[in-house]
């Protein structure tokens, strides 16, 4: 049924790449672990003044965040910034670890509480509880606006952006009031999920 359910989605939304697909490649699509992404953080992103980490060699973030792309061109940004201010010298780097890294630990605090939520079914039920809300208090104006509008959203705007720092504290604090209950109830109704660890069949090399 899958299978077939499959066909016909790429029939239907890319038919010049049916006559491409062989037809084991529908069946051995159902059978491969879903890939959620990977976490990078760094505390530093940079040794010295000859090397420093940029875009996801820096701060790779989980796909639902939404930031891959972004962050890695204001990284470029930031570091046109930083050669114009002080050109090309030992310091450098330095300078730009010191302008961009409380940026990055607070994207990377949202990239694995994203990512956490993939598996961890706790994490689920109580981040559900916590939107519904906060949701409700953005219906009486009690809590301000989501994230999502300062990083992609109406609340951009020339006057007003936001450093990444800035839009994920708030988020932090707006959630804060609401977790302790959210947790709780989350807690009795659902068992704590273990972190996933790829099993034996999944490691390179071997036949699944």
């Amino acid at each position: 049924e899958n299978v077939a359910r499959l066909k016909a989605y790429i029939a239907q939304n890319v038919p010049k790449a049916v006559p491409l697909i062989p037809e084991q490649e529908y069946t051995d699509f159902w059978a491969r672990r879903s890939f959620a992404g990977q976490v990078v953080q760094c505390n530093q992103v940079h040794h010295d003044d000859w090397i420093l980490l940029m875009g996801d060699a820096a701060h790779s973030v989980h796909p639902s965040t939404g930031e891959g792309v972004n962050s890695g061109l204001e990284d470029a940004k930031v570091l046109c910034d930083v050669v114009a201010e002080v050109g090309n010298t030992p310091e450098t780097f330095a300078v730009y670890n010191a302008r961009r890294i409380a940026d990055l630990e607070a994207l990377g605090r949202l990239a694995l509480y994203n990512e956490r939520g993939t598996w961890d079914k706790r994490q689920k039920v109580a981040g559900g509880i916590t939107n519904a809300v906060l949701g409700i208090g953005r219906a009486i104006g009690a809590s301000g606006p989501p994230k999502e509008e300062y990083m992609f959203g109406t609340l951009i705007r020339d006057d007003n952006i936001l450093s990444y720092s800035e839009i994920v504290t708030k988020w932090e604090q707006q959630m804060k009031p609401v977790q302790g209950f959210a947790n709780s109830v989350a807690k009795l109704c659902t068992k704590q999920t273990p972190s996933p660890q790829p099993s034996d069949h999944d490691a390179p090399g071997k036949a699944r």
